[in-house]
């Protein structure tokens, strides 16, 4: 679908957006309302928010204050920075020639919303390692009252390692979107750790497409953290197409107040010998909503494979919801594969334990909070960002704030002083209980 084709359809109804083409999912998915779609056209932003630059930096410096993270490119609402590597190309998007788009893992065709950030965006972020080669990237995005949408597509060639973290923040003053496209091509024996941390405001809808594949014996792991944005909708998927490849992916949602998340995530077993892992992680609070859709495939001639899709739910209170819905097709005999779902209220016996140990209420559901998410947060190999996003998910839990960039604890800000020892030791003593 073409970019018109969904701007006159969505002009005439906004609230069949999005829309659904799975028979399992059409079902179960949360839509964005038309206070957000309506200010997606080129007129109604055209002028609005011309002092975006200022913004943005402010926010970034906000950011590199408390977090003590710098970023190697900041991507605004109308503002890009010039990127500190050669290994990072801004490209013109209307200047691409159709080969580009034609080898784009996301085609218009495949989503409404894949058309439209396909078609909105200005400038595409690629990143290309040569064989052998290996770097280290901090991308930050910001979107303001202007509609943010980005696009980055990362190529990592044979023996080669990336590591990439992107921060997705917001200084709306209004209802607006920050969407986004990442296209991950993983080459024979190259490895990449993607870390993306949604840490939007309450007026921003976040769209999230990422999309990877793998060949022999490449690694690609991923790390996402849905903690902002009053609506987020993210659609991904892994396909391992050469023979032991892996892919680990982990997920971590923590909603507040009224945030609504619909997170739909495959893993494809396409080849022999290869692994696949989907980990998901949810805590809802209020009356907040998520819905966790995985689904695990492994395809005729996959022997050896295996594939294990895991989802978990923590409701802090009874008017919160989370529908989790894991599947799984299964093409061939010599494999091991699983998908498992449970949800629960917190826990009584737990809280009434550590209440008797002089805790509070908001003490006591961090901790659990923290003992819950925490396998997943200490997979990140980079310990200062494991750090800023547990920081991320105190304030949140405490404060219920979305878009929050708080300040870190001094035992976080060991590791700014390079004692890296004193910062492991305190990471593990911090999720020792699970």
């Amino acid at each position: 679908m073409e970019y018109n084709d969904f701007l006159s359809d969505a002009k005439g109804n906004y609230k069949k957006l999005p829309e659904e083409k799975s028979e399992l999912y059409k079902k179960n998915y949360i839509h964005i309302p038309e206070e957000y779609v309506e200010f997606i056209d080129f007129e109604s932003n055209a002028n609005y928010g011309a002092s975006d630059e200022f913004a943005i930096r402010s926010y970034e410096k906000g950011v590199a204050e408390r977090m003590g993270i710098r970023f190697d490119l900041v991507v605004g609402s109308n503002f890009v920075s010039v990127p500190k590597n050669m290994h990072i190309e801004i490209l013109e998007a209307g200047s691409m020639e159709k080969e580009f788009f034609d080898n784009k893992l996301f085609k218009s065709v495949d989503d409404k919303f894949a058309a439209l950030i396909n078609a909105k965006t200005e400038k595409i972020i690629r990143i290309k390692l040569g064989e052998g080669e290996k770097e280290n990237f901090n991308i930050m995005f910001v979107n303001t009252s202007r509609q943010l949408f980005s696009q980055v597509i990362c190529e990592v060639a044979e023996g080669a390692e990336l590591n990439l973290f992107e921060w997705h923040g917001s200084d709306a003053q209004r209802s607006s979107v920050q969407g986004i496209i990442n296209e991950t091509k993983i080459e024979e024996m190259a490895k990449m750790n993607l870390v993306v941390l949604h840490n939007e405001n309450e007026n921003t809808a976040v769209l999230d497409m990422h999309r990877g594949t793998v060949k022999s014996h490449g690694s690609l792991v991923q790390h996402f953290a849905y903690i902002g944005g009053r609506i987020t909708r993210a659609r991904g998927s892994v396909d391992l197409n050469g023979s032991g490849a892996h892919t680990d992916n982990a997920e971590i949602v923590l909603g507040t107040l009224d945030q609504k998340m619909d997170i739909c995530t495959d893993i494809v077993n396409a080849a022999k010998g290869s692994l696949a892992l989907l980990d998901s992680k949810a805590v809802l609070s209020d009356t907040s909503r998520c819905i966790l859709k995985g689904f695990a495939s492994i395809k005729d001639g996959a022997i050896a494979s295996r594939s294990f899709v895991h989802e978990r739910g923590l409701l802090l209170d009874n008017t919160a919801k989370i529908d989790s819905i894991p599947g799984m097709s299964v093409d061939e005999y010599d494999v091991k594969a699983t998908h498992s779902s449970a949800t629960a209220p917190i826990d009584e016996e737990s809280l009434f334990y550590l209440s008797s140990r002089g805790m509070n209420k908001t003490q006591a559901n961090l901790l659990l909070v923290d003992g819950f998410l925490g396998s997943n947060i200490t997979k990140i190999k980079d310990t200062r960002l494991v750090y800023a996003i547990s920081s991320i998910l105190h304030d949140k839990v405490i404060n219920k704030k979305c878009g929050i960039v708080p300040e870190l604890s001094k035992e976080i800000m060991l590791i700014e002083t390079g004692n890296e020892e004193d910062g492991e030791r305190l990471l593990e003593e911090h999720y020792k209980y699970r």
